[in-house]
């Protein structure tokens, strides 16, 4: 994801072709992510967390449950879910021009992304979020149950 505030840097000659149409939309800014990523990649399943990490988003008190408004995030079963701890996160986005702009609140994870799975930063296989994981077997046991309907 594109960080939404990073304006072209002040100069005579703009960067890019988008920061001519409007400065506010370069294209030209970098992400700088850490840990840096691996290109080697293991084999095997996405094992499920054992519990849930210390800021999971699952968490009453999560960042991502407070802004919004107290509710769980979405569960969507055929969506898995991945635990950050591990993954790379962006730390800085650079531009050509050596302007840097460190991260923010607003700043994502970039996990590895390949043929639809996803990796930790060293390769190993990305943890299945605990939280969703239980509210992934909560929705099974009752859809399961008898008399529910489908």
């Amino acid at each position: 994801m594109r960080h939404t505030s990073l304006f072209a840097p002040p100069g005579d000659v703009p960067c890019c072709l988008a920061s001519v149409l409007d400065p506010t939309d370069c294209t030209c800014w970098r992400r700088v992510v850490a840990p840096h990523p691996t290109t080697q990649v293991q084999a095997g399943p996405s094992p499920v967390r054992g519990r849930r990490c210390g800021d999971c988003a699952y968490r009453p008190d999560s960042p991502e449950r407070q802004a919004n408004d107290g509710d769980r995030p979405r569960f969507v079963p055929e969506h898995v879910f991945y635990c950050h701890d591990g993954l790379p996160k962006t730390v800085a986005w650079v531009h050509p021009s050596g302007a840097v702009r460190m991260a923010d609140e607003d700043d994502d994870y970039a996990p590895i992304i390949w043929s639809g799975r996803v990796w930790q930063a060293d390769g190993r296989p990305a943890l299945v979020c605990a939280g969703w994981a239980a509210d992934n077997r909560g929705y099974y046991a009752a859809r399961d149950r008898p008399g529910t309907p489908r």
